[in-house]
């Protein structure tokens, strides 16, 4: 179904009524209030994602890629330029090939953008779990579901949100809610203006004017904490345990591509997380012994 709405002075048609927070944002960062008004009035060929030229201000962007342009030439030249890109991780997991190729562009420079979606809200926390033992701690949210109130009851960090077609976009300039921060995804279009995530950037485009966006996110899992920053990953030592025992059952996550939250199946309850924390423990303890033997049958001889 379709809606017709007002901003400011631009009329748009939209798939979907924005919600009272985007209402909010409209009129906190645009000064303009957004309405809906009877769709037989006019008719107009506004899209909505073009709203954002209409509201001057210092053009300021960031570069993301998606996993299948992490060996475009784009991507090449904005590393070789010192430049740290997003990367977006797909929330089902993935194969011992694309796990090698995030990583690579991880140890590149480039930051992990995990992505959410609306369908399975509660994957992230495992998900987050698993990347973070194996070197691809999220530096962010990536929402390909487009704008939700939903997500102002997630934990406090970065969320870039893809704009969708036909819906109200986000405005282009940082968005705080307390300690949350939301910015506007979008393809390059030949111009830009205020602050906004450009997606896949072309080869050609101008590199100047880049701008970080406030980088963190943090989560939650069984109780345990995790806040994840520009510089490390902070939690308590169950936390810390639990990372460690994640690793032995990271192989077998890349041999059978299976995703993440199914995986994570096996830290199901308390007593299988914990089950996974006691088997480590137990091999370090053997690993332990076997090493105080060789050494005292060394200095024996």
């Amino acid at each position: 179904m379709s809606y017709m709405i007002q901003v400011c002075s631009l009329l748009l048609n939209v798939d979907q009524i924005p919600d009272v927070a985007l209402r909010q944002f409209y009129q906190q960062y645009y000064q303009c209030p957004v309405t809906q008004v009877a769709s037989s009035v006019l008719k107009t060929d506004l899209q909505p994602e073009q709203v954002g030229m209409f509201f001057p201000a210092e053009s300021y962007w960031w570069p993301v890629f998606t996993i299948d342009q992490l060996n475009s030439a784009s991507f090449k030249r904005i590393i070789r330029q010192k430049i740290r890109p997003g990367v977006v991780v797909p929330y089902s997991g993935f194969s011992l090939m694309m796990y090698w190729k995030i990583k690579q562009a991880v140890d590149q420079g480039a930051i992990p953008l995990f992505e959410f979606s609306t369908a399975r809200p509660t994957t992230f926390s495992s998900q987050a779990v698993i990347a973070s033992a194996i070197g691809i701690r999220p530096m962010g949210v990536y929402s390909t579901s487009g704008w939700t109130p939903m997500l102002l009851s997630l934990p406090q960090g970065l969320y870039v949100i893809e704009s969708q077609k036909n819906q109200l976009p986000l405005p282009s300039r940082e968005i705080q809610v307390g300690q949350h921060y939301f910015y506007n995804a979008r393809a390059y279009t030949g111009q830009n203006i205020g602050m906004n995530i450009i997606v896949n950037p072309p080869k050609d485009i101008v590199l100047k004017n880049i701008r970080y966006p406030k980088f963190g996110i943090s989560w939650s899992f069984h109780g345990i904490d995790f806040n994840s920053t520009s510089n490390t990953l902070e939690t308590n030592v169950v936390g810390h345990l639990l990372l460690a025992a994640s690793l032995s059952i990271v192989p077998l996550h890349l041999m059978l591509s299976t995703e993440f939250p199914e995986v994570l199946g096996l830290f199901g309850t308390s007593a299988s997380w914990l089950s996974l924390i006691l088997g480590l423990l137990l091999i370090v303890l053997l690993v332990s012994t076997i090493i105080v033997r060789w050494v005292k049958r060394h200095d024996s001889h």
